[in-house]
């Protein structure tokens, strides 16, 4: 799936909204950063880090470890929130990006051949040097390489809601 609307909603003025909510994923392993070159959209033929969009009912830490066996072929375990980015695509529309600082757990790196053309291990002076590549992926494993980057852990307490659904809380 190449684009997935998250929530539409009547807006200001009576406009359809759509909101979208993504998410990406940091890999550091063996001294490198994992990152996929997009096959369509807006970075079609550019280095970005793996993720995608949020299923409808999907909680961001489940999506990104789908997002990211999907497109890598990789089992990861998410360690914590290291970026929240918010994006005004149009007067109807808001692209939020939550992105993960990730554990690799297993697999043999393999892109999918369908959104994804490769993937691949980059070391720090390579991605500095890569073109094309997404600008917020290189801000992203510039400050992780500076250790500029906190990490949001999800919370062991397990919050509640009035109709007694999980809530997964980062602090």
């Amino acid at each position: 799936m190449i684009l997935k609307i998250i929530a539409i909603s009547n807006g200001k003025d009576g406009i359809k909204q759509m909101n979208f909510i993504g998410v990406g994923g940091l890999l550091y392993w063996n001294d490198s950063f994992l990152l996929v070159r997009h096959t369509y959209g807006e970075y079609k033929g550019m280095w970005i880090l793996p993720g995608g969009h949020v299923d409808t009912g999907e909680h961001i830490d489940d999506a990104i470890v789908r997002e990211f066996k999907e497109e890598t072929n990789l089992t990861v375990r998410p360690k914590g929130v290291i970026a929240v980015r918010s994006r005004i695509r149009n007067e109807s529309c808001t692209d939020c990006y939550v992105v993960f600082s990730l554990e690799y757990i297993e697999g043999q790196l393999k892109s999918d051949g369908f959104e994804i053309d490769a993937a691949q291990f980059f070391t720090l002076e390579e991605v500095l040097k890569l073109d094309p590549i997404v600008p917020l992926s290189k801000i992203l494993i510039q400050s992780y390489a500076q250790k500029k980057l906190s990490i949001l852990h999800r919370s062991q307490q397990i919050p509640y809601t009035l109709d007694n659904r999980e809530l997964k809380l980062y602090l």
